[in-house]
């Protein structure tokens, strides 16, 4: 079951005020996809997991928390006081988490825009979308002290996020990687069907459950 709520916000940038409805609670029953997006009714609750201003296009996890240097990444709003597409929403809020050096929190809403854009079968976009989320998993990763098991599921993903993006070269080759590390147990399942789907050149979406 999926609660929702509402409340009143003032945006942190343009000082007016917004309804935004907010999450109280979901589940999400089935296995979720490769790149660990839920399945339903989770899945359906993505414009509830962060906050739009349609007064001025700031998008946060909350909008009345202030981030330093976000007006020069908001989005041109051709439409004052309309709301910006779902996808343009996470690519800000992306953007926005990347001004405060949370890299993983950058790719994982630029992940979300992807989602976005495959339920609207916006395939170019969705890919431009994966491809940012890449290069922010990339960067959250290549530090000293990234932690190995969050390092190794996050390697993990990203294999899915090459693989929908056609980059079967650089799928396999990090598939191969993770397996040479000694990738086992349920990881080791899913690598090695990433490299099976890579070989047949398959760029569909499948779940955890569809490994086989």
């Amino acid at each position: 079951m999926t609660t929702i709520g509402e409340v009143d916000r003032t945006c942190a940038l343009c000082g007016k005020t917004s309804e935004q409805m907010t999450l109280g609670s979901t589940n999400a029953m089935g296995a979720p996809d490769l790149d660990l997006r839920p399945s339903e009714m989770q899945r359906s609750t993505m414009s509830l997991w962060i906050e739009h201003c349609v007064h001025c296009g700031y998008t946060n996890k909350r909008i009345d928390l202030s981030v330093v240097g976000a007006e020069a990444v908001l989005p041109a709003q051709n439409k004052p006081e309309q709301a910006l597409s779902l996808i343009e929403q996470f690519l800000t809020a992306s953007r926005v988490a990347d001004l405060t050096g949370d890299k993983t929190q950058a790719a994982h809403y630029a992940l979300c825009a992807a989602w976005a854009a495959d339920d609207k079968e916006e395939t170019d976009t969705a890919v431009r979308c994966r491809r940012r989320a890449i290069a922010y998993f990339n960067a959250a990763t290549d530090t000293p002290d990234a932690d190995p098991d969050q390092r190794l599921h996050t390697r993990v993903r990203m294999v899915d996020l090459l693989r929908r993006c056609l980059d079967w070269e650089a799928a396999s080759q990090l598939a191969q990687e993770i397996m040479t590390e000694g990738a086992d147990g349920v990881i080791g399942d899913v690598v090695r069907f990433q490299l099976k789907l890579c070989k047949q050149g398959d760029a569909n979406c499948y779940t955890v459950a569809d490994v086989d």
